[in-house]
């Protein structure tokens, strides 16, 4: 019994002569002013731009491989105020490029703000655009689905006028 008294006093002497004194945790300080903490996640918010560039090439895909006699419809719908009436690769690209570098860095700088709210609508920012993305995907991959299915109209056979009779 007394070996284990011994030991349990040394083992509590040696942790006290090894902590420092001025260590954080060591000195309450209640005057201090509250440091701000890093509350920024780089893994998050790459994890979010890669989720919204993965939507945003899907989509695009998807809507430049429109079927023949396809329009993009308007504001409700559809995007065509921003894309036409028969969005090309080039034109997609450069569009919705320029949209979604102007919301990942409005984004980047929400999500560094102190307050939390801010870095809530920062985070609000993007999954908007993957889940406004991923569901132009999904309704193009559908419309997509729905033309291939249907049957292809023939052409009617062409007879010259002469040898029609009326």
């Amino acid at each position: 019994m007394r070996s284990l008294i011994t030991s349990i006093v040394l083992l509590l002497a040696g942790s006290l002569s090894a902590q420092t004194f001025d260590a954080p945790g060591a000195i309450l300080n209640l005057a201090a002013p509250n440091e701000p903490k890093q509350v920024f996640s780089k893994k998050v918010f790459w994890a979010e731009v890669g989720a919204y560039t993965l939507s945003n090439v899907l989509d695009g895909y998807t809507t430049v491989a429109h079927p023949q006699g396809y329009e993009e419809a308007g504001f409700p719908r559809g995007s065509s105020f921003l894309l036409g009436k028969h969005p090309s690769a080039g034109r997609y690209a450069a569009t919705m490029g320029i949209m979604q570098v102007a919301t990942s860095f409005a984004a980047y700088r929400l999500e560094h703000s102190q307050k939390r709210f801010l870095r809530i609508a920062g985070h609000a920012l993007m999954v908007q655009g993957i889940y406004s993305h991923t569901d132009g995907y999904i309704g193009n991959v559908v419309l997509l689905r729905e033309a291939s299915s249907l049957p292809q109209a023939k052409l009617a056979p062409t007879t010259p006028l002469t040898n029609q009779r009326f």
